[in-house]
């Protein structure tokens, strides 16, 4: 894997840098609006509401989606916190969290009908207040698009380094690099040409 430094100041990528940086400002967006959501919920949750016999796996089901929810977050602001930092790698992380986000709220549905009837009451009551802080993601299509423009970026970042050292070029500035160097004589970074 090539280091993303390099690539950070190379002309020409100004429009994948900026994608991957609105992508990592909207996980941080996405991640603080589910937080805001979440925290207060939970405590009014866990503070006055008390068991009903009608909802008995309540509290079983949203603990389990309070904890996915806040998993979903850290994830969220750990991926900010790369593309901000325009560290590509990271979008693995995020088309796999948007995958389970996704997941997630389909079988939770899938509980909701006749799969599971004893408990599809409890898991709908609960879905509706536990996975409300994961809603605005899901209104702005975020799973969709978030994670198809960071692999995006991530292609165009490494493209032109790879291109560059094909030719025998620097990477950071593209000076022709004639002999063995150590570091490219315009820019002074250090000179890595095709092996």
């Amino acid at each position: 894997m090539t280091a993303v430094t390099s690539v950070r100041h190379i002309p020409g990528n100004s429009l994948p840098r900026i994608s991957l940086r609105v992508v990592g400002v909207g996980c941080f967006i996405f991640a603080g609006l589910g937080i805001l959501y979440s925290v207060p919920t939970a405590f009014m949750v866990y503070s006055s509401f008390h068991s009903d016999p009608k909802l008995p796996h309540f509290f079983a089901a949203y603990t389990t989606l309070l904890v996915f929810s806040f998993a979903s977050y850290a994830t969220l602001i750990f991926c900010g916190v790369q593309f901000v930092q325009l560290r590509t790698s990271a979008w693995q992380v995020l088309l796999v969290a948007a995958i389970a986000e996704v997941a997630l709220v389909f079988s939770i549905r899938c509980l909701w009908s006749a799969l599971l009837p004893q408990i599809s009451l409890s898991v709908a009551a609960a879905s509706g207040i536990g996975l409300g802080g994961l809603m605005p993601q899901f209104v702005t299509l975020f799973p969709l698009w978030g994670p198809v423009v960071a692999v995006w970026a991530d292609y165009r970042l490494r493209q032109v380094p790879d291109k560059r050292k094909k030719k025998g070029l620097c990477q950071h500035c593209g000076y022709a690099l004639m002999h063995e160097s150590k570091t490219c004589p315009e820019c002074g970074m250090p000179a890595r040409t095709r092996t």
